[in-house]
């Protein structure tokens, strides 16, 4: 029960305050909070040792990584579920997609774990076909909670080669892409210049959910973000859930420069103190460390409001249309 319930201690998570259980007296979930553990394990789970599994003479007992593991994901985020929902469903590569038959694996028989990989169709088995762990719950005799579960492996094969539709992808020195990891300590409104620009720069991609928006809906839209620091093996550090302001309407396909505006500010607030030369840079960061109340005539980092060009009117600018905030913390 603990290697299933995330937050409980196991293994190399065992050594922080989770909470006071142990392997020789399992605790029981109820059935439904199970749900949610399992649905986490099949997209966030390890990868190595797990209980071994025998399906032919090999006994194995490693597995794969989760296809979601160390990942963070943005989506669309309007005022109802129902427009969330529905901005969220990606769009299909190609007109073939939307005749092709597609299921999710739980409205198929079981698969066999030494058969190859079936096709990834659209939406259901690119959404829900990529799992690496099989997982197997034991109820309680009135089935109102689990009291056992196993976890292993579902497959060795090679998975396929597909993006995840709710990820920013980051170019690697090699020149392929990789989706940016998560990490608890950064926060959302740096990434805000990789959700407004084009998906045609050349060192990040935008999700495809972002892409195509209703130029109506525009104006109310937030983008949430759910992440989950972890390393590739077995440490889980902490989940995390992030929501920007409404920051869609100043995508670059519809207000260009505001879009450059925010990747100017989101660029400066990104660079380390070390290596700062100018004056106003220096002044700047000691108004933010101190955070001294900003003197008449100063905009929110300290620079002249009446100054034109550079950095101060870039600043300037951003303040004046409601995202100084995004610029200063």
């Amino acid at each position: 029960m603990n290697k299933l319930v995330m937050g409980r201690p196991t293994g190399v998570n065992g050594a922080v305050l989770f909470g006071h259980f142990t392997d020789t007296a399992p605790v029981a979930v109820p059935a439904a909070e199970a749900a949610w553990h399992l649905i986490a394990q099949l997209y966030y789970g390890p990868s190595g040792q797990c209980t071994p599994r025998r399906i032919t003479e090999h006994r194995a007992g490693s597995g794969d990584a989760a296809p979601l593991r160390k990942s963070v994901s943005y989506f669309p985020w309007a005022s109802d579920l129902f427009t969330t929902l529905v901005l969220a469903v990606p769009r299909p590569d190609s007109d073939a997609a939307w005749e092709t038959p597609d299921a999710c694996p739980w409205e198929e028989d079981l698969p066999s774990p030494l058969q190859p990989l079936p096709p990834l169709t659209w939406p259901g088995r690119m959404l829900t076909g990529r799992f690496r762990h099989a997982a197997l719950l034991v109820p309680a005799e009135d089935g109102r909670t689990v009291t056992d579960a196993y976890l292993t492996w579902s497959t060795h094969e090679p998975p396929h080669r597909v993006r995840d539709p709710y990820q920013v992808l980051d170019r690697r020195r090699d020149g392929d892409f990789q989706p940016r990891e998560a990490d608890g300590a950064r926060a959302l409104w740096r990434d805000l210049d990789s959700l407004l620009l084009k998906d045609s720069r050349q060192d990040a991609r935008r999700p495809p959910p972002l892409e195509h928006l209703p130029r109506r809906l525009l104006s109310p839209l937030r983008v949430r973000a759910y992440g989950f620091d972890q390393n590739g093996q077995q440490k889980d550090s902490v989940w995390f859930r992030a929501t920007s302001p409404q920051i869609l309407q100043w995508q670059e396909e519809n207000d260009a420069q505001m879009a450059y505006l925010v990747k100017a500010a989101t660029r400066q607030r990104s660079r380390p103190v070390t290596g700062w030369t100018s004056p106003q840079d220096r002044l700047e960061d000691r108004h933010r460390r101190e955070r001294r109340p900003v003197a008449e005539g100063q905009d929110q980092a300290g620079c002249p409001q009446a100054r034109p060009v550079g950095r101060c009117r870039t600043h300037e600018v951003l303040a004046g249309r409601r995202v100084g905030v995004l610029a200063s913390h």
